[in-house]
Formats: structure tokens, C-alpha cells, sequence
């Protein structure tokens, strides 16, 4: 029978308890629960028969050997920064890696110091369609990738810190990290947004993004305040489309991957997993093999390359190189 570590979790909100649920599945015990509001954070910890603790410090003091951080953006470079203060070795962060570059860029100095092991939880590389799509690619498939076409929209969100943090740190750093997955490097971004909701932070963003090569991704979304729930919806609200030098290929998330090219048509059904159970069991067995995670902080730094430069970009409306100052070494 397999042993896992013992696990702390930073954070009661809906992510957190999702990371909890899919824990539960896994086998692997939340041991101490993190809140700094014990009226809330105290019923959580008991519902998940874990310790409540309303510092880093007593969280550590556990004996937690993996901490999950599953907090605002904001917060996750200070969190990160105390864990490894306080000896963790082991975190996975919820993405992306921070707010800001030079924030990842000091979460990047202090891991590498003190070999910190560190996940970043772009989950939808774990998702089925867009496995199916990366694999279908590095077959051949279409022939040489050239160009990529995301949307990505959903409802509004009713904590009204995503909209402080703004879209594009948050829904479509998904789609710019399967934008650096499917086409390799980023060299420049163009980028236009809006803020219809009058939140801090944008609520609708378009994206032209170049990689080496020549490829280019434009990567479109946002939250629309009236947009329906429908069934299914959360595993649906992504259309993508490839294109590559023999054919091209199309797919709805959580539904359906199809390939055109000169021999005809072919469509790849795809079923919807937990993507954040397989992130999290990637995650757990990378570390106990002592490999690199399967997200890192390579990773995650360059999608945080790609959110600052289009930030820039949308503020200065100019196209913006990452250069040696985005770009990770």
C-alpha cells in the first residue's frame, strides 16, 4: 500500500476544497488546514478531520511534508516565500506562480537556493482534449504546426478579488500556458483589453502572441456577466483550433477533438477527467521518483512572462518583446 505525505492546505475557498476532494480521492491526508479567519477556517478544518492553524508557522509545525496553496493571486509569493523561511521543501501553488514577474522571479531565486521542490497548477495540460490535440501534434498529425486559436469566456465570478486580479492573470493564463505547450517559446505579445464591469483589473482580453519559428497564437476571453450556465458548461467553455502545414484540427473542451487534413476527417471523442486529481497525482509521483514536477517553476514563469508583457502591452498599446528581461534563463 502506497504512503503519501502528509499535506497542508493554504486556503478554504472553492479551489482549496477542490484540491481536498481530489486529495481524498487520491488517498493522500490534508493533516492542517491554513486560514488567517478562524470562524470560517475552523468548521472547514473540522469537516476535512485536519488541524487548523491560522499561521505558517503552526501549519509547519504539523509535520506537513507537501503544502498546497490555494489562495488570491496576490498572496501566493509572500505564502511561498514563508514556507520556505519556515524549511518546506515541498509546494504546489495554485497558478499562476505569483502576480507579478518580479515576484515569480524572487520565488524562483528562493526555491533554486534552497531545493525547493515547486508544481504550478496549470491543470488543463491533465485535461483529455487537450492532451489528445498535443499528442495528435507530436504524431504528425497535421504536419508542422503554424498557428493556434483559443477562446476561452465564462460568467462573471462572484469573489470580487478576480476582478481585482483581472482576466487576464487569471482564466486566460490557462490558455497562455497551453499556448507556451502546444507552440514552444514566446518572443512577443500584442494586446488589447477592456473593462466593461469596472473592476480594478480587465475583464475581457485578445491576445497576438509569436513564438520562435514564426508560430502565433491569438488567445481571446474573458467574464461575461450574463452568460449562461448551461450543463456542462464549465467543461465546455473552451474552443480551440490548430493549424498546421497538412491540415488542421478543431476541439471543444471536455468534448471533442476533430482532424482535417487530405485524407479525410477524423473525430476524437474525448471524455472529461478531474484534471486537477491527475495534476495533483503527477505532481505527488514526480516527487516521490525525485524527478522534475511535470509543472514547474519553468512553466511557470514563462506564462508569467507572457501575463506581464501583455499587461504592458495593453496599457502602452504597443507590441511588446520578452526579451531577456521576460524571459526565463
Amino acid at each position: 500500500m502506497r504512503t503519501f505525505p502528509k499535506i497542508g492546505m493554504i486556503g478554504i475557498g472553492g479551489i482549496a476544497a477542490s484540491h481536498w476532494q481530489a486529495l481524498q480521492r487520491i488517498g493522500a491526508p490534508v493533516v492542517a488546514v491554513m486560514s488567517r479567519n478562524p470562524e470560517k477556517g475552523l468548521p472547514v478544518a473540522e469537516k476535512w478531520g485536519a488541524t487548523y492553524c491560522s499561521t505558517v508557522s503552526e501549519l509547519v509545525k504539523t509535520g506537513v511534508e507537501v503544502v498546497i496553496v490555494a489562495t488570491p493571486t496576490e498572496s501566493h509569493a509572500a505564502i511561498i516565500h514563508a514556507l520556505v523561511r519556515e524549511g518546506v521543501k515541498r509546494i504546489f501553488c495554485e497558478k499562476p506562480l505569483a502576480r507579478t514577474l518580479k515576484e515569480a522571479r524572487s520565488v524562483e531565486e528562493i526555491c533554486c537556493e534552497q531545493g525547493v521542490f515547486l508544481g504550478v497548477g496549470y491543470k488543463m495540460r491533465f485535461e483529455t482534449g487537450f492532451r489528445t490535440a498535443k499528442e495528435s501534434l507530436e504524431e504528425g498529425k497535421i504536419g508542422s504546426l503554424l498557428f493556434l486559436h483559443c477562446n476561452y469566456f465564462q460568467p462573471t465570478p462572484p469573489q470580487p478579488w478576480y476582478l481585482e486580479s483581472g482576466v487576464i492573470r487569471e482564466i486566460l493564463s490557462h490558455v497562455i500556458d497551453l499556448g507556451n505547450w502546444f507552440l514552444g517559446e514566446p518572443e512577443t505579445v500584442f494586446c488589447t483589453s477592456w473593462n466593461f464591469q469596472r473592476g480594478r483589473g480587465e475583464d475581457r482580453a485578445h491576445l497576438v502572441v509569436t513564438y520562435k519559428n514564426n508560430l502565433t497564437a491569438i488567445l481571446n476571453g474573458g467574464w461575461i456577466a450574463n452568460y449562461p450556465e448551461l450543463p456542462g458548461r464549465q467543461l465546455r467553455n473552451i474552443a480551440f483550433q490548430l493549424v498546421g502545414e497538412k491540415g488542421y484540427m478543431w476541439g471543444i473542451r471536455g468534448k471533442m477533438v476533430a482532424i482535417y487534413r487530405e485524407e479525410g476527417e477524423e473525430i476524437l471523442e474525448v471524455h472529461s477527467v478531474d484534471a486537477i486529481e491527475a495534476e495533483l497525482r503527477a505532481f505527488l509521483e514526480a516527487m516521490s521518483e525525485e524527478q522534475q514536477p511535470p509543472v514547474g517553476l519553468r512553466e511557470g514563469l514563462m506564462a508569467q512572462s507572457v501575463i506581464e508583457a501583455a499587461l504592458r502591452s495593453a496599457q502602452e498599446r504597443c507590441t511588446v518583446d520578452i526579451n531577456e528581461h521576460y524571459r526565463d534563463s
